[in-house]
């Protein structure tokens, strides 16, 4: 399964296996969908044939430089990855998010945050 939506372009990817370390650049048609991409990495997990547990796939997950214009908007993104994941002897499952991550959606407050109905 694919982590990179079809709103994503890799341009350039860099994987260190000594640091366990991917460092990629890439464009969007937004900043916001960055932002979503960078998330569904936060939260991507993976199994294997061998263990059921669901374990993180990538760790340090830093959007550490971006910019935009009217169109677009580019990006480098450096992250950990489990070494798990190149491991041959085993058949490795991601379990990417399907669902909106981001901070800015997740943690939204209720429809009632101004209802004063009640309160002195």
């Amino acid at each position: 399964q694919s982590t990179t939506p079809t709103e994503i372009s890799i341009d350039q990817l860099g994987i260190d296996f000594n640091t366990s370390t991917i460092t990629m650049q890439g464009k969007s048609t937004s900043l916001e969908n960055v932002n979503k991409y960078v998330d569904t990495l936060k939260f991507t997990n993976f199994t294997t044939d061998v263990d059921t547990d669901k374990t993180e796939a990538f760790s340090d997950v830093v959007l550490s430089a971006f910019s935009r214009d009217a169109t677009s908007a580019s990006f480098t993104v450096k992250f950990s990855f489990s070494t798990e994941l190149f491991n041959s002897a085993k058949t490795i499952s991601l379990d990417v998010p399907k669902t909106v991550t981001t901070r800015s959606e997740t943690q939204l407050p209720g429809s009632d945050v101004f209802n004063t109905e009640g309160t002195n």
